[in-house]
């Protein structure tokens, strides 16, 4: 009987703890997503040869989106990109919209 009261208690305590331990807690940085189609992280290359605020960027060059800039609509305003340790701040998305495409 001892054996059967032991199985009856670790399944009812399984059952039990079941919910509570499928939730996973993560310790992680609170932000907002971006409205746009652009998010931090994500790789860009270019369409071809251009110039962007002053940098020339090559045709096929990749680059990593660091940063984006959302209206108070939550429309993407602008966008900061990095490569080869340079960071290009400020990009409108409409210019980095015609000159790039996801990677």
């Amino acid at each position: 009987m001892s054996s059967r009261r032991a199985a009856l208690f670790w399944l009812v305590l399984a059952s039990a703890l079941g919910p509570v331990a499928a939730v996973s807690t993560h310790a992680g940085v609170a932000e907002a997503a971006p409205g746009g189609q652009y998010r931090p992280g994500m790789r860009v290359r270019a369409k071809r040869t251009c110039t962007v605020q002053g940098y020339e960027v090559k045709k096929g060059v990749v680059l990593s989106v660091v940063a984006v800039q959302t209206g108070d609509k939550g429309k993407t305003v602008a966008v900061d990109l990095s490569f080869s340790g340079m960071t290009i701040s400020n990009v409108p998305a409409s210019v980095v919209d015609g000159l790039f495409s996801p990677a």
